[in-house]
């Protein structure tokens, strides 16, 4: 199992120095708008994933009159104890390093430490393009199939040479140079992705038959691609289509995971409280599949959980979150948001302009 234990920030937007150390379970961190308890969730984040879930501009994160910032956790992984710190600066690359070591590739830090987010912004999954849907799927690829990444970099390396090819107008021989490879691990990224969508669907269903969802929001694999036919055939008939517009239109990288009520897209059918159910469920079931694959849970952010759900929906997806086997940071604006028991073990943090207090009450 893996544990966040303790994290030290400096620096990072307005948390200027900060130690915490966490539950093993539920940790809640309350304050209003803008004092920080974002920005403690986004900082370890970045060290695991090396990019932001809300602004990647380095002179927004790094406090004023910084030069750089930097977070360090400690980590406990089936009882062995892991070491993680990560710095940026203004004027240089990012520097990770794990142990002690030094790491060349953010890969080791978010395999180390694995974290589901659920913000505002998981609405994107469904009101926004097939990109975040495709990330969805590739993020759990990336941690569960030996081998995937690879694929997915060997096949974008590839369709960008083929798209330069179509960009500067060079033969159609040349063009197609690049259509063997491109075909070959088209269809593994392909089958991954449809074996990984089947596979999940059980665990989503079962999420939202567990949240009484009012509404069945069924699940369908697009490949970038018409189904009844073959990527070589269709590959080689839109090649022409593809010389005009400089590139390449159909493929995995056109991929989508269709949400639809009744063959109605999601996004036209359901609330803002239900789209936030609904990603929900999708992220958590994204969590078990991990846990079931790895035998090791995902570490559960949960931020801003009162936004667009009323306080029936939020008692849902806690209970949902109680029958969980992981750890999980919550954020809220007050404190009233957060379950009126809590258990032994928890803990419920006060964040104000950047500092945090311990509440004595739940610990």
């Amino acid at each position: 199992m893996t544990l966040l234990k303790s994290t030290k920030i400096s620096c990072f937007r307005n948390l200027t120095d900060l130690s915490l150390t966490f539950s093993p379970r539920f940790n809640y961190l309350y304050g209003h708008n803008g004092c920080g308890k974002t920005a403690i969730l986004e900082a370890i984040y970045m060290l695991a994933n090396g990019k932001s879930f809300r602004s990647s501009v380095k002179s927004h994160i790094i406090q004023h009159h910084s030069k750089k910032f930097t977070v360090f956790a400690e980590l406990e992984i089936d009882g062995a104890q892991v070491r993680c710190g990560l710095e940026k600066s203004n004027e240089s690359n990012a520097r990770l390093h794990i142990d002690g070591e030094k790491c060349r590739s953010i890969a080791k830090a978010s395999e180390l430490l694995p974290i589901i987010l659920i913000d505002p912004h998981s609405y994107d999954l469904i009101e926004e393009g097939p990109s975040f849907r495709r990330h969805y799927l590739d993020w759990l690829l990336f941690h569960v199939k030996q081998g995937y990444s690879k694929v997915a970099q060997e096949y974008a390396l590839c369709l960008r040479q083929r798209n330069s090819s179509l960009k500067q107008k060079q033969s159609k021989s040349v063009c197609q140079t690049w259509d063997p490879q491109l075909i070959s691990l088209a269809r593994i990224i392909t089958e991954y992705r449809q074996v990984l969508l089947e596979e999940l669907k059980p665990l989503y269903q079962a999420i939202i038959q567990t949240l009484h969802f009012p509404v069945d929001v069924s699940l369908s694999y697009y490949q970038g691609w018409e189904d009844a036919s073959e990527f070589s055939d269709t590959l080689a008939a839109t090649y022409f289509k593809d010389q005009v517009v400089g590139y390449t239109s159909i493929g995995p990288q056109r991929a989508d995971v269709r949400l639809r009520v009744d063959s109605i897209p999601a996004s036209d059918v359901l609330s803002r409280g239900q789209s936030k159910l609904a990603i929900a469920a999708l992220l958590l079931a994204q969590g078990q599949y991990y846990q079931a694959v790895k035998g090791n849970s995902p570490i559960y952010f949960i931020d801003d959980l009162a936004s667009e759900l009323d306080q029936q929906n939020r008692q849902k997806l806690y209970t949902l979150l109680e029958s969980i086997d992981g750890q999980i940071l919550v954020t809220a604006t007050e404190r009233t948001l957060f379950p009126d028991i809590q258990g032994v073990n928890d803990k419920l943090f006060h964040v104000k302009q950047g500092t945090v207090s311990v509440d004595q009450s739940c610990v």
